[in-house]
């Protein structure tokens, strides 16, 4: 927090302040993608802002067979990513999981952007775009995703992350761009002023008005 006042009005504004720091990539070959569902409003406002198109990152755990938890690897709509421990699972729970999975999230990207097209990413400059970051986990699955489907050059741009973050998300993507850290950081809400919850409909809504 800065004194009693939220850092961010909502994710609106907070969209619109990490625009101002993209300028750079205003009216270029850039796709900004933000991770559902609350990283999508944020990712909007930078996508009108720069004038660019909006899709989506959906990215899932794959979960170990006896503690659903632990994750052994990831699945996007595109892509697979294993862990070294999944090399000790059966390759037929994997097949079969990776499978459910990717069924799941062509149904949600689907559902929410209305269509079961997804983007190319080969030698794409990707904007990958979250409210803010509580562990990290889900933005570097997401960054693993984004390589393994071809991504040039992958800039991460969130509102708030704690302290470090930058350090260990910025060794992963090409360019890390966060605009508070705060030393108090608990969790991403407390710096917002509405951090209500984003229903599927408003992320609906929000693709529909880039389609038109």
């Amino acid at each position: 927090m800065n004194g009693t006042h939220p850092l961010f009005y909502d994710r609106i504004d907070a969209g619109q302040q990490l625009a101002h720091q993209l300028e750079d990539l205003r009216h270029s070959d850039a796709l900004v993608l933000g991770i559902p569902r609350g990283g999508v409003p944020v990712a909007a406002e930078i996508a009108r802002h720069l004038h660019l198109p909006l899709g989506l990152e959906l990215v899932k755990k794959i979960g170990h067979p006896d503690n659903p938890e632990l994750a052994i690897g990831s699945v996007s709509t595109e892509g697979i990513y294993l862990r070294p421990e999944a090399e000790r699972i059966d390759m037929d729970y994997i097949k079969t999981e990776t499978e459910r999975i990717r069924e799941l999230l062509r149904n949600r990207q689907l559902l929410l952007t209305g269509t079961a097209t997804v983007s190319d990413l080969k030698n794409k400059d990707v904007i990958l775009v979250d409210d803010g970051i509580a562990t990290g986990s889900t933005l570097l699955e997401a960054i693993r995703d984004l390589k393994h489907r071809g991504a040039r050059h992958i800039t991460v741009a969130v509102p708030v992350a704690p302290p470090g973050t930058g350090i260990r998300i910025g060794t992963s993507c090409d360019r890390f761009i966060c605009l508070h850290e705060p030393p108090d950081f608990s969790s991403v809400g407390e710096h917002y002023g509405d951090f209500s919850p984003v229903e599927d409909d408003q992320v609906t809504r929000l693709f529909r008005s880039f389609s038109h």
